[in-house]
């Protein structure tokens, strides 16, 4: 399996991506790669020569992204009326700025890359799994 690309962000949100939206896409893979490789305490060459890529590390990535285009930066809440129909959203504050992984999704990738039975890749991550402090 490949890094993600535009298509699977385009499966995943159940829509064709704007051409804004594609050129924004590379972008936000590459940033997406970069914050998995970071939170398994490895660089840009260990995601270059990773090969297989694990299908969940694949996920936690088209997630990352879906999430980063759905969400416009630095927007808390959208909300639009049009006669009796009403529809609002409400993002977190942590994804209010632009891509992140979730802590949940950091200790997943770090799961799949080291194993289930071992700890994980600094040692303020095994504080925070073992107090559960994310």
């Amino acid at each position: 399996m490949a890094w993600p690309t535009n298509t699977d962000i385009a499966t995943r949100l159940a829509r064709t991506l704007t051409t804004a939206e594609e050129t924004q896409a590379d972008l936000l893979l590459e940033q997406a790669v970069a914050a998995v490789a970071d939170a398994c305490g490895k660089d840009d060459d260990w995601a270059e020569a990773l090969d297989p890529i694990p299908a969940a590390l694949a996920g936690i990535i088209i997630e990352a992204v879906a999430r980063a285009i759905s969400a416009p930066i630095g927007v808390r809440s959208t909300q639009e009326t049009l006669g009796t129909y009403s529809h609002s959203e409400s993002y977190t504050d942590q994804l209010a700025h632009g891509l992140q992984l979730t802590p949940a999704e950091e200790r997943r990738a770090r799961r799949i890359v080291f194993g289930a039975s071992t700890g994980s890749a600094t040692l303020p991550s095994v504080l925070d799994e073992l107090y559960d402090l994310s």
